[in-house]
């Protein structure tokens, strides 16, 4: 048993032993495929560290291009980390290239930053220079030697700048420039003044700046061109008063019939009174609010801001006073103001602030007052015909011969109506017919626009010929106009003014070189020494040898077409430069001078001249009118047949005789005949200019010959005489159009424009075609003439007085005041 065991346990501990070793085997190889493995890991993170570097460097470079550069930074930074937690060759190699690409990077950054901070030393901006400059020395401390340098350049431009503001005119005295602007301004109103002609208002400007300024030499050469002009109008003035002062002694004297009175003559024009509240008014429509913006407003703040701001606006700088006519208690039980406009004159800033608030506004002479319980209406009289009030009620009032109803209210030596009692609210009406009459005016003027509310009264005073109104300030200026325009007389004149304008533009650029080659020339020279050279030879009337062309060099030369000689003068620069001088000896023998010459033609001429006629006439609508600006001139119209008598063998001829006829007129002939339409505003205008003028005399020859007839039909002894007929030739220009105008416009009824263009390029053959050297054997012409004939018509309506009927058009002219 015992050997049993022992044998046993051998062979348990030969299967241990051989699974042991086995173990061993096995276990040293797991552990060689570890280590294998942790290898190949270290060399697959090395790898992914070495690429996320380059991504890392491309970013940075790409950041760099950008100009990115603190991103740039950030990128070299995170690649460097990188880099540093690898080992090994490759990874320190890496590492060099990557600083030295750093260094270089960090050298550019610092070389930007610099360019910024010379560009604000440069602008002048030195404190801004210092703190950007400052990066530098953080960014690449290498540069640091140049960063001192140019900080201490920094630091003195700042106190140099420091020094020049201390020592500006503008630090220690502000107000400078502003007095400046305000100088300007004045000088260009004078300027602007004087050149319209309004002396007085410009010499105020001027004299307005050397209150100001008292050494200012533009204010002083202004007054004295002002002081210059109103000399030369006063000296101008002085001899029309002078030459009235004569003609009206002499027109008193020589007067056959002394003036008696008449009657009383009524004007024929409505005049308004003036007050200084109209004059407040006007003012209020001219001052213009460029904007007005009002939100939710306070009404004391609204009107506060318009008084305190119509003197900015006002072109006179004067501006309105605006005053509240109610406590503040009842301005905040009012509505707040909410408006927004633009380009607005204050007049209408009020009646809209009034109407959304629900107050009323008067104006008066001194300020607007603005309340809950104000008193709208004002008085004013009008003086007007009576027979235009006769015509708005329908009686002949002030006449003695009207109807039944016409006695009855002028009567009894009453007046039309009460006056003393119409604007009074107690005031009771005692005939029936002065109510008819305050109710036809009423409604007459209604139907017209204009309200009349509680409290707006009307009458008519015929002793003095005043309509006396009481009414709002606004329905008073409409007053004011329908009365301008019914105060028309019932055939209006109309006052035609016609500008005839003719330009006429020369433009003439020439430039022909004209060479000439003198021939000598014998006509019917039988001289064998000299024989003459004979071109283009003829024999003319008398049997005589002549020459058509005695240039045989000048290569082109026309009559009819314009140049040099044949076009007003002559424009040599070089007459007659001999080139080649007597050169003819070897050719024509002795004492035979031929030469050739040059003549250089060149001119650039612009000629201008403007001719105005402004013929101007007033007439009755309906009516021809005829202006005659001419002259008479007799022409021969006919000459008669020459005549030829013979007696025994003597010819006697009897040379044509012109026949006149009526003078003709040369210059102006206006015909016009206006229509005026039912509304008074539209002229219907037939317009008949003709413009008239002499342009030359034309010469027609008639030959006649005379001499003995024989048996063969030869004349013998003939004799040949010619005689001229002139006759004349006449252009004339007409129109004849009917049109529409308004009253107070100018319209252009077409313009006649004759151009002439001529052109002229003549040359050698083929010498012409050289370049450059061709130039010298040709001649070029343009002439252009241009005439443009402008016919403007401007129509007005005219009162009996002479003055228009709409008074307020003015277009940047003067308006017509007689």
């Amino acid at each position: 048993m015992v050997i049993t065991y022992r044998k046993v346990h051998k062979k348990a501990v030969l299967i241990f032993t051989v699974s042991f070793a086995a173990f061993a085997l096995m276990g040293a190889a797991a552990a060689e495929s570890d280590i294998e493995n942790a290898v190949l890991g270290a060399k697959e993170q090395h790898a992914i560290l070495l690429a996320e570097v380059d991504i890392l460097t491309e970013k940075a470079r790409q950041a760099r291009r950008k100009r990115n550069f603190a991103d740039a930074s950030a990128f070299y930074e995170k690649a460097s980390k990188k880099l540093g937690s690898l080992s090994g060759k490759i990874a320190a190699f890496r590492q060099k290239k990557l600083a030295e690409e750093y260094k270089k990077f960090k050298y550019l950054w610092g070389r930007s930053v610099m360019a910024k901070a010379r560009k604000a030393f440069i602008r002048g901006k030195y404190e801004q220079a210092l703190n950007i400059v400052a990066e530098v020395t953080i960014i690449d401390p290498s540069q640091s030697k140049e960063v001192l340098a140019f900080m201490e350049e920094c630091k003195k431009g700042k106190r140099q700048a420091e020094i020049r503001l201390k020592a500006d005119i503008n630090s220690f005295a502000k107000n400078i420039p502003e007095e400046d602007a305000k100088l300007e301004l004045l000088y260009r109103q004078a300027q602007v003044l004087f050149k319209h002609k309004m002396f007085e208002k410009a010499r105020g400007k001027a004299e307005q700046i050397l209150l100001e300024d008292p050494y200012n030499k533009q204010a002083m050469r202004m007054l004295d061109d002002i002081y210059n002009e109103l000399y030369k109008f006063a000296m101008e003035r002085r001899k029309a008063d002078v030459r009235d002062m004569l003609a009206y002694n002499t027109w008193v004297w020589n007067d056959p019939v002394l003036p008696t009175q008449a009657g009383r003559i009524i004007s024929g024009s409505a005049k308004v009174k003036t007050s200084e509240n109209i004059q407040l008014y006007d003012r209020l429509e001219n001052i213009i609010f460029l904007k007005i913006d009002f939100e939710s407003a306070d009404i004391y703040s609204v009107i506060r801001y318009l008084s305190n701001r119509s003197a900015v606006n006002d072109p006179e700088k004067i501006g309105v006073s605006i005053i509240p006519g109610f406590p503040k208690k009842v301005a905040d039980s009012l509505p707040k103001v909410t408006m927004s406009f633009t380009n607005i004159p204050l007049s209408e800033i009020l009646r809209y602030l009034c109407q959304n608030v629900g107050l009323k506004s008067k104006v008066t002479a001194d300020a607007v007052i603005i309340g809950t319980n104000v008193d709208e209406m004002q008085t004013r009289d009008f003086i007007v015909r009576a027979d235009l009030i006769s015509d708005v009620i329908g009686s002949d009032v002030g006449s003695g011969d009207g109807d039944k109803e016409a006695e009855k209210i002028t009567s009894g030596g009453g007046d039309f109506f009460d006056t003393e009692g119409a604007f009074e609210d107690t005031a009771e009406k005692s005939e029936v017919s002065l109510d008819v009459t305050q109710a036809a005016l009423k409604k007459y003027f209604e139907d017209r626009g204009i309200k009349f509310g509680e409290g707006a009264t009307i009458a008519y005073e015929p002793r003095t010929g005043k309509l006396i109104v009481k009414n709002t300030l606004t329905n008073l200026r409409k007053m004011d106009s329908i009365l301008r325009q019914l105060e028309l007389i019932k055939k209006p004149m109309v006052m035609v003014e016609t500008k005839i304008v003719e330009v006429t533009s020369t433009d003439i650029e020439e430039l022909g070189f004209d060479w000439s080659f003198s021939v000598p020339y014998i006509a019917n020279s039988q001289n064998a020494d000299h024989p003459g050279w004979w071109i283009n030879e003829f024999t003319n009337a008398a049997g005589e040898q002549e020459n058509l062309q005695k240039n045989p060099v000048r290569h082109y030369e026309s009559i009819t077409d314009p140049n040099a000689s044949g076009y007003g003068g002559s424009y040599k620069m070089v007459n007659n430069l001999k080139i080649f001088p007597n050169f003819g000896k070897a050719l024509f023998g002795e004492g035979t001078r031929v030469d050739l010459t040059l003549s250089v033609n060149a001119i650039a001429q612009n000629q201008r001249s403007e001719t105005l006629f402004a013929p101007k006439v007033i007439t009755v609508s309906g009516s021809s009118a005829t202006i005659r600006m001419v002259r008479e001139e007799y022409y021969p119209e006919s000459w008669e047949d020459p005549e030829v008598n013979v007696n025994n063998q003597t010819v006697e001829i009897q040379a044509p005789v012109p026949e006149f006829g009526d003078a003709t007129d040369i210059g102006i002939l206006l015909t016009v005949k206006p229509v005026v339409d039912p509304d008074m505003y539209t002229i219907n205008l037939h317009l008949a200019p003709q413009i008239v003028s002499f342009v030359k005399f034309t010469d027609y020859p008639v030959n006649i010959q005379t001499g003995q007839v024989l048996g063969d039909g030869t004349i013998v002894n003939g004799v040949s005489q010619t005689f001229n007929i002139s006759m004349p030739e006449i252009a004339r220009r007409d129109l004849d159009v009917h049109i529409t105008v308004y009253d107070g416009e100018t319209i252009v009824l077409g313009g006649m424009v004759d151009n002439q263009n001529i052109f002229r390029d003549d040359k050698w053959p083929v010498i012409g075609d050289i370049p450059f050297i061709g130039r010298f054997f040709s001649s070029q012409l343009a002439y252009t003439e241009q005439k443009n004939l402008l016919i403007f018509v401007t129509t007005r309506l005219i009162n009996n007085d002479g003055i228009p009927v709409r008074r307020n058009r003015r277009h940047g002219v003067p308006e017509f005041y007689r």
